[in-house]
């Protein structure tokens, strides 16, 4: 995985068997980088990039080998009102790419995201 250390503005590759798995509330953590770091469990992302700046929302890149629409839906209720738009482009074979945009500056306290269920519930035999 890639680490940004942003004290000195780099970041490296680290293998992530070397990498210490801590409990979000244990460090303090930037509101971004906690609501960012949700998403990507949401939506099983294996990469996320900022990509561009839409007046006071941010285009995010969130690559992922895949997910459901109830994640997709999970995760435009998690932002709730600062949600702005999704786009998916389905990518090649390995992965895909969701382009999600939404409010960053004087974003509203956002909860913690329920996750979605694993498999869509069975509809019972007649």
């Amino acid at each position: 995985m890639k680490i940004l250390f942003p004290e000195i503005d780099r970041a490296f590759w680290i293998d992530r068997d070397d990498v210490l798995s801590v409990a979000e509330d244990r460090l303090p953590v930037h509101p971004l980088a906690r609501r960012l770091h949700r998403l990507c469990r949401l939506l099983d992302a294996v990469a996320v990039e900022i990509y561009d700046r839409e007046g006071d929302a941010d285009v995010f890149y969130v690559f992922t080998r895949g997910t459901s629409i109830e994640a997709l839906d999970a995760a435009r209720a998690y932002l709730g009102a600062d949600f702005r738009r999704l786009g998916i482009d389905p990518g090649g074979v390995r992965r895909a790419r969701l382009t999600l945009v939404f409010r960053t500056v004087g974003a509203s306290p956002a909860v913690a995201p329920t996750a979605p269920p694993a498999t869509p519930p069975s509809t019972p035999a007649s």
